[in-house]
């Protein structure tokens, strides 16, 4: 079976960052929070905040505020205690410890009563894409699929997140190189992402289509493809994204 992560083509994840945080000051309102409250859940959940604020723009600092958090995690109970939780588990996944990341994703039985549907599909979605990067495909699609499940039953609040799930779905197809399904997926993905104006969801699957349509021999496609998602990763001044996307479409042309 060829593995698509070691060849040239980089294959684009929509993944679980949620980016909530525009304010400039945003912050420092959070530091002053910490500095004058002495509330336990309080700058527990400040902390939280800040590790997520940290997250992707300095690992350091965003570590930092994640162990404070764990260190009050004796005060914490239910929707809190899962928010702890699932941030160990996005920890996890970002430094490449799927396995710890299944293990802390156990703890999260004892609360099942009191999570969100939203945390559901986070819950399922994760540990999708531990089990993708540990080589188990099929267990990766189930909680894939329970994961869209939670999304087609909650009228259509967690509709945003459906393009999400297909395209990780299409992704275990591309990587078993079942490229008619993963067809199926990511292109779906693509229009839903179009219709609710997801311009982010737009470029990455655009990206993946690329990927496929090239397997399809579909060249022609797929350099349209590639030249759409380019426009838009220059729109939103993603500049990782648009050289993943420019080695893609420069593959096509060596061929």
């Amino acid at each position: 079976m060829m593995n698509l992560k070691s060849t040239t083509l980089i294959v684009f994840f929509v993944t679980f960052y949620f980016w909530s945080f525009g304010q400039q000051n945003r912050e420092e309102v959070l530091k002053t929070i910490i500095e004058t409250s002495s509330d336990s859940l309080i700058r527990a959940n400040t902390y939280l905040d800040l590790f997520r604020y940290y997250q992707r723009r300095d690992n350091d600092s965003s570590q930092k505020y994640l162990f404070k958090a764990i260190r009050l995690r004796e005060f914490l109970r239910d929707t809190l205690l899962a928010k702890l939780i699932f941030y160990e588990m996005e920890n996890h996944l970002t430094n490449n410890e799927y396995e710890n990341l299944l293990l802390k994703s156990h703890e999260l039985k004892s609360l099942e009563e009191s999570l969100t549907a939203k945390q559901q599909f986070n819950e399922y979605n994760l540990v999708g894409l531990a089990h993708f990067y540990l080589g188990d495909y099929e267990t990766s699609l189930e909680n894939y699929f329970e994961a869209e499940k939670i999304v087609d039953s909650n009228n259509g609040i967690l509709e945003r997140y459906k393009p999400r799930i297909l395209n990780n779905i299409g992704l275990v197809y591309m990587e078993t190189n079942d490229w008619e399904k993963a067809r199926t997926f990511v292109e779906k993905s693509y229009q839903i992402s179009k219709e609710k104006e997801l311009i982010r969801g737009q470029a990455f699957t655009l990206g993946n289509l690329g990927i496929i349509y090239k397997k399809l021999e579909l060249k022609k496609r797929a350099i349209e493809t590639y030249n759409k998602a380019e426009v838009i990763f220059i729109e939103i001044g993603d500049e990782l994204s648009l050289a993943r996307n420019n080695i893609n479409l420069s593959s096509l042309h060596l061929d």
